[in-house]
């Protein structure tokens, strides 16, 4: 099968910042480059969950999600090496089986969470293997956020 590779130009419409309830106003004091690599990282997150939506365990994932909230929120710390010192936040909404970037930024959220930016940066490098193996993928933040965990 060959490779699709995830156009660097253009976040499809529901990952990109201010989507859904947000503000989309960034209020952290990341960068617009931790945007992008963040962006990227939820479309390939979404792109996988989506590929694999009929499949055990994403399919209860998703459906539990559903479930649980309409409007389920995480704010999500990145961090480098020390995971108590995340330099980064974002708040992803998951809606209808998506996921949705609402804002760069720390704000309340349902539950909070922190992902290692090596692990994005590795995600973001090898899309197609993260989709066609999402196993490979950190989801506990997402696991948390549909209960199931």
């Amino acid at each position: 099968m060959k490779p699709t590779p995830i156009p660097s130009t253009e976040t499809p419409a529901h990952l990109s910042i201010g989507r859904g309830s947000g503000n989309g106003s960034p209020a952290g004091n990341g960068s617009s480059d931790s945007n992008a690599l963040f962006a990227r990282y939820l479309e390939v997150v979404d792109r996988a969950l989506d590929r694999n939506r009929d499949r055990f365990p994403y399919k209860q994932i998703l459906d539990v999600g559903e479930q649980v909230s309409d409007e389920a929120t995480v704010a999500v710390g990145i961090y480098e090496e020390r995971l108590d010192e995340p330099h980064d936040w974002f708040v992803v909404e998951l809606k209808g089986g998506h996921l949705f970037l609402e804002r760069h930024g720390r704000a309340e959220a349902g539950l909070t969470c922190k992902i290692r930016e090596s692990h994005l940066e590795e995600v973001v490098e090898h899309p197609d293997q993260y989709i066609e193996s999402p196993c490979r993928l950190d989801l506990d933040w997402f696991r948390q956020t549909t209960g199931i965990g």
